[in-house]
């Protein structure tokens, strides 16, 4: 027995229709969103399965899902776009946008630095609620009074929920508007894409449910190099843990939460054609045009971090606000691609010398512990061995 796919896919990319419908049948997925494209074309646009944890309702080519933290690739897409268009310098201080966000020893760490998480204020000291959301000012407050837990620029760490929220009030203070209205300017409205930053109530009702892990029990057996990886995630003094469940009040549960959903905050929502175009229209000529030009890419997914990473515990790669693979999480296959990971198990990248992209958005989350997951990367590998039989 098989899974139900719909959708279109090139006769070069047939067998990701199969993995799909493996996967769906293994149950490794609940429901889910596939898009590629290849030198500006769609070479597979898939989904299938159900948006609901009942499995009452098929999932539709205009379900959403929300990008966890592919919601990074969105901002810092607009921040590079900023750039170009000479609003923003890079290399330039944050503190010369946002003044106070320089108080506490944070005065020359550069946009650069925040976006490659080597500033050294990965964590919240307590919880960002919903009502710190909704009125924002509270979180702004938070990061301007954050210090460095080490010297900016010489070590990185994941900035997991400080980021977010970082980033979107920088781009807040160099356009005069929320950071949502940058989004749609230089990213959503150029392209035409379905990928929203909060959701009206129509929207709302076009999100898939997202199922949390099921299993949270540590495993019983640990690779040595994961060790201080899984740890972390019980140990609420751990870097990892405050990083992560211990910066935000929002839990796996709160995902389904449509309080959430409307807020405007540092959350995208998406499908996974919306999101493998954008990666598309960086890195080949779609008919909508370029997002932003080639050397600005290049700039953008040069690495600047890389080894290991002070809140993960495990060696991560980072550019210019993007992921590189690299690292147990995001292991290296031997592409030049650059992208990012979210907490369900999505991916999304591009590989700009095959002018490729590549976005998987499933609704069934993977445990913490499951590194790297394994769908994501069953799908790499039937793409690139379609790409190399072209």
């Amino acid at each position: 027995m098989t899974g139900r796919v719909h959708g279109s896919v090139h006769t070069g990319f047939a067998a990701v229709r199969d993995v799909l419908s493996e996967h769906l049948s293994a149950g490794l997925d609940l429901g889910f969103s596939f898009c590629a494209y290849h030198r500006g074309e769609v070479v597979a646009d898939l989904w299938g399965g159900h948006v609901d944890v009942d499995r009452r309702l098929d999932w539709l080519p205009t379900t959403l899902l929300p990008l966890t933290s592919i919601t990074k690739t969105v901002l810092t897409t607009t921040l590079w776009r900023l750039a170009e268009l000479g609003d923003v310098d890079i290399e330039a201080p944050v503190s010369s946008y946002w003044r106070e966000f320089g108080a506490n020893g944070k005065a020359d760490i550069t946009v650069a630095t925040v976006m490659s998480h080597r500033a050294g204020i990965p964590a919240f000291p307590d919880p960002i609620t919903l009502a710190d959301e909704l009125e924002w000012w509270p979180v702004v407050r938070k990061i301007q009074n954050l210090t460095p837990l080490w010297k900016p620029g010489e070590a990185h760490g994941y900035h997991a929920i400080v980021l977010g929220f970082l980033t979107s009030e920088l781009i807040r203070r160099v356009t005069g508007a929320p950071a949502s209205a940058a989004v749609r300017t230089h990213v959503i409205d150029p392209l035409g894409i379905d990928l929203h930053m909060s959701l009206s109530s129509d929207d709302t009702r076009r999100l898939a449910e997202v199922l949390p892990p099921s299993d949270d029990q540590v495993p019983e057996v640990v690779p040595a190099e994961q060790r201080e990886y899984v740890a972390g995630f019980v140990d609420q003094d751990s870097l990892l843990y405050r990083a992560t469940f211990g910066s935000t009040a929002m839990t796996f549960k709160d995902m389904n939460n449509p309080a959430y959903h409307s807020t405007e905050r540092p959350a995208a929502y998406g499908t996974a054609h919306a999101v493998a175009k954008m990666f598309a229209a960086l890195v080949s000529d779609i008919p909508e045009g370029r997002l932003l030009s080639p050397r600005s890419v290049r700039m953008a997914a040069l690495e600047r971090s890389s080894g290991m990473d002070e809140v993960f515990r495990l060696p991560t790669r980072w550019a210019g606000g993007f992921m590189l693979p690299g690292g147990p999480l995001w292991p290296d296959f031997g592409r030049p691609a650059f992208g990012h990971i979210g907490s369900t198990g999505a991916l999304a990248f591009a590989d700009p010398e095959y002018e490729f992209s590549f976005a998987f958005l499933p609704n069934k989350m993977k445990s913490v512990y499951e590194v790297p997951d394994r769908r994501a990367q069953a799908l790499i590998r039937t793409c690139y061995a379609a790409l190399e039989g072209m």
